[in-house]
C-alpha cells in the first residue's frame, strides 16, 4: 500500500512545531538564569564586595548563567535521543507493511522462548495472480489485510511475523496439539470467508498452512523446514489447506534446511 505524498502544510506545520519547540527550550534555557540576575540581587552588591573584587554570589549567578543552557540543551538533545532510539527499534521489531513483527525479529522470538509450542507457516495461495491482475499497490493492501486476518486466527496467544513476500510465519506458545490444528483452521477459514475490498474490487484469497511442533532447545531450522515440508504438501493437495505433523522430526541433512531458516 503506498504511503500518503507528504503535502506542503503537512511540511509547514512540521517545520512550525520544530522551530517553536527549539525557541521554548532556548527560551527556558535564558529566563531562569536572567531572571535571578535581575529580581533580587541588588547590581551593585552583586557586582562588586567593598574592596571592588567579584563577589562570591556574583561569580555563582555567571557560572550558573553560563551551564544552566547547557543542561538544558543537554536533556533536550538526550530526549531526542531516545526517541530517535525507539523509532529504530520500531522499524526493527515491525515489517513496514504489515506491521506485525518483521523476519530477523520474530525467529529471535521464537528462539528465545523457554516454552513448548508449534510453528505454522502460512502462504497466500496464488498471491502473484493478484499482483498482475490489480498491480503491486493492490497486492500490498491484501497483504495488509492477511495479516490481521492471520493475526485474528491466531487469537492472543499466538506472535506472528512476516517471512517474506507473502508468507507469514505464527508461533503458538505452550498450546496442545488439537488447539494448535485448530487455531491454524481458524486462520485458513477466516481468510478464505473474508474477501478483500481494495478501490472497489473484491479480492478472494486463500492460504494454505504447514505447521509443526517446537521444542524448546531444539533447533528452530528443524522446525521450521518440518512446517515448510508440510506447506508443500498443502500446496499439492489443492491448496487452502492446512498440513500438521504432531510428532517432532530430526534433519540430518542439510538440503532439508528450506529457503525459510536460512
Amino acid at each position: 500500500m503506498e504511503k500518503p505524498a507528504i503535502t506542503v502544510q503537512h511540511w509547514m506545520l512540521h517545520r512550525f512545531r520544530t522551530i517553536c519547540s527549539a525557541t521554548m527550550v532556548s527560551a527556558i534555557a535564558m529566563a531562569i538564569p536572567s531572571s535571578i540576575l535581575l529580581v533580587g540581587f541588588s547590581l551593585t552588591g552583586l557586582l562588586f564586595s567593598t574592596s571592588f573584587q567579584p563577589s562570591l554570589m556574583f561569580v555563582f549567578v555567571l557560572v550558573f548563567t553560563l551551564i544552566f543552557p547547557l543542561i538544558i540543551v543537554t536533556f533536550d538533545a538526550i530526549r531526542k535521543m531516545k526517541a530517535l532510539v525507539e523509532q529504530v527499534k520500531d522499524v526493527i521489531k515491525y515489517d513496514g507493511l504489515t506491521r506485525v513483527l518483521s523476519r530477523s525479529y520474530f525467529l529471535d522470538l521464537v528462539r528465545g522462548s523457554h516454552q513448548d509450542g508449534y510453528v505454522l507457516i502460512v502462504d497466500a495461495d496464488n498471491f502473484k495472480r493478484i499482483n498482475d491482475s490489480y498491480g503491486h499497490g493492490v497486492g500490498d493492501a491484501v497483504l495488509v489485510e492477511l495479516a490481521l486476518s492471520i493475526e485474528w486466527g491466531a487469537g492472543p496467544l499466538g506472535r506472528v511475523g512476516r517471512l517474506g513476500g507473502e508468507e507469514f510465519g505464527v508461533f503458538l506458545p505452550d498450546v496442545s496439539g488439537s488447539l494448535a490444528l485448530k487455531l491454524a483452521d481458524d486462520i485458513r477459514a477466516r481468510v478464505a470467508r473474508h474477501p478483500v475490498i481494495v478501490d472497489g474490487a473484491e479480492i478472494n484469497l486463500t492460504v494454505s498452512i504447514g505447521a509443526a511442533p517446537y521444542a524448546n532447545g531444539h533447533l528452530l531450522r528443524t522446525a521450521l523446514s518440518a512446517a515448510d515440508r508440510n506447506l508443500f504438501r498443502a500446496k499439492e493437495r489443492g491448496r487452502n489447506t492446512v498440513v500438521f505433523d504432531h510428532a517432532s522430526q530430526d534433519l540430518e541433512d542439510e538440503a532439508l534446511v528450506l529457503r525459510v531458516v536460512r
